[in-house]
């Protein structure tokens, strides 16, 4: 399969895609070669071990140019004369979006500004049930959130609170709740409800999805897109380099993101394998300025993509310059997931050890419900989901949009819930309100969990529904509830300590270490690392927080 750009958008593009059918084999060794040179050898026996076909194909500038041009850059240089005049002292440099000015030695060399785009969130609030007892939100298995503050705090660089993102902290880890017996459901949904650890007058429920695993080698035949931004913003060891395998791409140009992203789009087209797997695979800083730079209209073209079966991931690289509300977004509209790659480990992470989940989604448009029993929960607070709350309506509504779970994917969502009559209340009395709400049918039920799933390729959606009783409370939590209950309020350090009342960074690490278990690849030994290097960031020897990056 070839695809050609037009001669006019080779100038401004310089994003490469590679196109990639494979079958079951869960790697494969990849290389590109320009337009003119032969085909890629045929994988080895071994290499080729359970593959059907690994088809690559690409389009970008033409390295003979650019390797023509400099040369003679070079040799107009070496010829010129000894007199030549010096440059000018002072010239302004433009360079992946960063503008800055190369000064005359007695002048300081500017730091490029920080350019890195975060949404803007606030945290749920604390709702009264007697006034919303129904809460609705989507599922979302991303965890790019948690990786890139990893990154910032091994720099020493204070996490801007808004690119922390509390789900995606949680659904960083697994908690290894139960899967489903058979496939007869795509998942199984368990729930625990114990005492909240800052606050023994609340209670957190904690709501657990497993989606059914498969083994690599029962995986459909994959029609792969990994379109890699190889601009000039992306020449830093911690962005193209990264991709190592693809050694022969070379960072350079300008990055038109939206052409990019309809080239891919075209090429998974084009290799569409019916009852398959077909997604693009964007890597980038998301530092697009050239082309569709719009945040709103790059969205409307992802989501009208999305509509042709073509899924959507994005993979973020870098700092400095990183458009995590790009990235995260994109995803969210292309019925995708969302990934931080800071360290190779981290990419291994994501793309082997995790790609089953990645490549096969085994629901779509996963929302859930909560209705909260007024009678037993006087107030009640979703951690984190911010951007991911829906409207109730929506929850019945198949034409509405929701996130997607994949093979062996598991979510984790937490509710801090106050019991009625507890001392645990945030909210003031109203003075006209209704202090004794009358008693509901179901009188020991906490709450009612429903939850609406689409099987791929289906339109019209299925309901799972369990109560979650009283009785269900437990003084003895499991090892997963105390992990996910320490993860949230570290986030919630991260954002600014409001709703964990007296806990701090000593309450939180005592919590995860002594609920670490079985950590075989050591995620959890580092998150306790993570809380001792936060702390002396955010309130080193309790003074004042440092400066952030924003």
């Amino acid at each position: 399969m070839q695809y050609r750009l037009p001669c006019h958008a080779l100038s401004c593009l310089s994003l490469l895609a590679i196109a990639v059918i494979a079958g079951c084999s869960s790697t494969a060794r990849m290389t590109t070669e320009a337009p003119t040179r032969a085909p890629a050898e045929v994988p080895s026996t071994d290499q080729a071990a359970g593959l059907d076909r690994v088809a690559v194909t690409g389009s970008r500038m033409q390295r003979a140019e650019m390797e023509s041009s400099r040369q003679a850059a070079a040799a107009r240089k070496a010829a010129a004369p000894a007199s030549s005049p010096a440059p000018p002292p002072m010239a302004y440099e433009q360079a992946a979006g960063h503008a800055y000015l190369a000064a005359a030695p007695l002048l300081a060399h500017a730091e490029p500004a920080n350019t890195e785009n975060y949404q803007q969130r606030v945290d749920n609030p604390v709702q009264r049930t007697s006034e919303q007892p129904v809460s609705t939100f989507s599922v979302d298995v991303d965890t790019g959130s948690y990786s890139n503050v990893r990154r910032m705090l091994r720099e020493g660089v204070r996490p801007p609170a808004d690119s922390v993102r509390a789900e995606e902290f949680i659904n960083y880890f697994s908690y290894q709740h139960p899967a489903p017996a058979d496939r007869s459901s795509p998942f199984r949904v368990t729930t625990e409800l114990a005492a909240t650890p800052w606050n023994p007058q609340r209670q957190l429920l904690m709501i657990g999805i497993k989606g059914y695993d498969v083994p690599k080698a029962t995986l459909p035949p994959a029609n792969l897109v990994f379109l890699l931004d190889t601009s000039g913003s992306m020449d830093a060891p911690d962005k193209l380099p990264l991709l190592a395998a693809l050694e022969r791409l070379q960072a350079g140009g300008s990055t038109n993101g939206g052409d990019g992203i309809r080239l891919a789009y075209a090429m998974a087209r084009q290799g569409f394998i019916k009852d398959g797997v077909n997604r693009v695979i964007l890597a980038t800083d998301g530092d697009f300025n050239v082309g569709t730079v719009s945040q709103q209209a790059l969205e409307t073209m992802v989501g009208d993509q999305r509509k042709s079966g073509i899924a959507l991931t994005t993979l973020g690289f870098g700092q400095g310059n990183y458009n995590d509300a790009l990235a995260e977004r994109l995803a969210d509209v292309g019925d995708g997931n969302h990934a931080y790659i800071d360290t190779p480990q981290e990419a291994r992470k994501v793309l082997v050890e995790e790609m089953q989940s990645t490549l096969l989604t085994i629901a779509r448009d996963v929302k859930i419900q909560v209705e909260f029993n007024p009678a037993l929960v006087s107030e009640y607070r979703l951690i984190g989901y911010e951007n991911r709350v829906l409207q109730r309506e929506d929850f019945a509504n198949d034409k509405v949009d929701a996130g997607d779970i994949g093979a062996g994917h598991e979510v984790t969502a937490l509710y801090e819930i106050t019991p009625a009559g507890s001392a645990g209340g945030r909210l003031p009395a109203l003075r006209y309100g209704d202090a004794t709400p009358a008693q509901p049918k179901n009188q020991g039920e906490v709450a009612h969990l429903r939850l609406r799933y689409k099987l791929p390729g289906a339109d019209n959606s299925r309901l799972i529904e369990a109560p979650i009783l009283a009785a269900s409370s437990t003084a003895r939590p499991s090892q997963a509830f105390r992990f996910a209950s320490a993860v949230a309020a570290y986030a919630d350090l991260l954002r600014g300590g409001r709703n964990i009342d007296q806990w701090g960074w000593s309450e939180v690490a005592a919590a995860a270490r002594n609920a670490r278990g079985a950590d075989v690849f050591g995620l959890r030994d580092e998150f306790v690392a993570l809380v001792e290097e936060a702390r002396r960031l955010v309130s080193p020897d309790g003074q004042a927080p440092v400066a952030t990056s924003d």
